[in-house]
């Protein structure tokens, strides 16, 4: 019998795991920034007791083997109405990243890996209090896998980039 996907938050055994894993395909600089940021801040990020108020999640997906497949990362921010001033929350999809071995592949009856590991993400804020009225994600302007995954999942992308990245948010999760 073929054991399950697993998606779960991150535990501190899963350390060694999250420092090894490689999804760069590319020497693209947003490819290397991700696996970069997985591999060496993304444990201490979510391990910070100075950032316990921003809610911080970090998620990873287990392949039938146990092998880490994908990795997701979202926090709490405060957001500004722009015009009022008035304060409210969002969430804020840190990073996502799917192992360079699942990369472009399905998982049987349940659609692409990130494609599940987006919806695994958005299922984890949605149970997360306070609601938000929106999630967002930064994706570099040439990164076009990303912007259609995120495009797949409803979020709109909203142009200017600023400083090479476009803003994605989906309203209401």
């Amino acid at each position: 019998m073929t054991q399950p996907w697993i998606a779960r938050a991150f535990e501190a055994r899963d350390e060694p795991f999250v420092r090894s894993f490689r999804c760069a395909t590319t020497r693209l600089a947003w490819d290397v920034e991700v696996e970069s940021w997985v591999q060496g801040e993304s444990v201490r990020w979510v391990t910070d007791p100075t950032y316990a108020a921003m809610d911080r999640g970090l998620l990873v997906m287990l392949d039938p083997r146990g092998t880490l497949a994908g990795v997701v990362a979202h926090e709490l921010k405060d957001a500004i109405q722009p015009g009022t001033g008035e304060s409210f929350f969002v969430r804020i999809v840190t990073g996502i990243a799917v192992s360079a071995t699942w990369q472009g592949k399905s998982i049987p009856r349940n659609g692409r890996v990130s494609d599940v590991l987006l919806s695994t993400v958005l299922a984890d804020i949605t149970a997360r209090p306070p609601a938000v009225p929106f999630v967002s994600a930064l994706i570099h302007v040439n990164n076009v896998r990303s912007s259609a995954l995120f495009t797949r999942h409803e979020f709109d992308a909203y142009p200017p980039p600023v400083d090479g990245y476009v803003r994605h948010t989906l309203a209401s999760p």
